[in-house]
């Protein structure tokens, strides 16, 4: 609140931490959360990302080398 002199005078209610920290204490903050439409459906939270899947051909590659290694330990 300002007085008719120009000084500065804190609110009651306002911590000094509070009051330092925005320019103007008369503006009212804006909220850190868009405000949701009303027809809008609440959106799933997002999944972490999965490793990207081996292709078919990566994976027959791998088991033919698996296949081919138990032959050659076996003969």
């Amino acid at each position: 609140m300002i007085t008719r002199s120009g000084a500065s005078v804190q609110r009651p209610h306002q911590s000094d931490s509070e009051a330092q920290s925005s320019d103007d204490p008369e503006l009212p903050k804006p909220p850190k959360k868009k405000a949701k439409l009303a027809g809008e459906p609440p959106k799933p939270p997002k999944k972490k990302l999965r490793q990207p899947q081996k292709t078919a051909a990566q994976a027959r590659a791998r088991n033919e080398a698996k296949m081919l290694a138990q032959v050659q330990a076996t003969a």
